[in-house]
């Protein structure tokens, strides 16, 4: 429930960001004013922009290279941070990508316990 309560603060405080962005004219990216900490929410969000025509792979490539990545990440952070970019792919398909990306040599895999955690190498 605590958890449901906390996206729900965010949506709202998103929503009212981007509306108030529009009203001033400013045009500013709503993500960068939702939440107190600025280092935290470039942290959750990963800030590039996605062609609709783009692959997955490509998508998820460009998430490790921006800033969101400078720490390992695992599968359930990329996803939400897959879900916060308004794009939303079965787990079992992100799983497939990472394993290929990491494979190709694209990223790195570390295991810490019983999670991998992935970086750009």
């Amino acid at each position: 429930k605590s958890e449901l309560d906390e996206l729900l603060s965010k949506s709202f405080n998103y929503i009212s960001a981007y509306k108030q962005s529009i009203n001033d004219g400013q045009g500013t990216n709503p993500v960068q004013l939702v939440g107190s900490p600025q280092e935290k929410v470039a942290d959750d969000v990963p800030n590039i922009s996605i062609d609709k025509k783009e692959t997955t792979s490509s998508i998820l490539e460009k998430i490790f290279k921006s800033s969101w990545a400078t720490n390992p990440r695992t599968m359930d952070e990329t996803l939400t941070a897959l879900k916060s970019l308004n794009i939303h792919y079965p787990k079992t398909t992100v799983a497939v990508v990472l394993a290929r990306m990491t494979k190709s040599g694209v990223l790195r895999r570390f295991k810490k316990g019983n999670i991998y955690q992935y970086v750009k190498k």
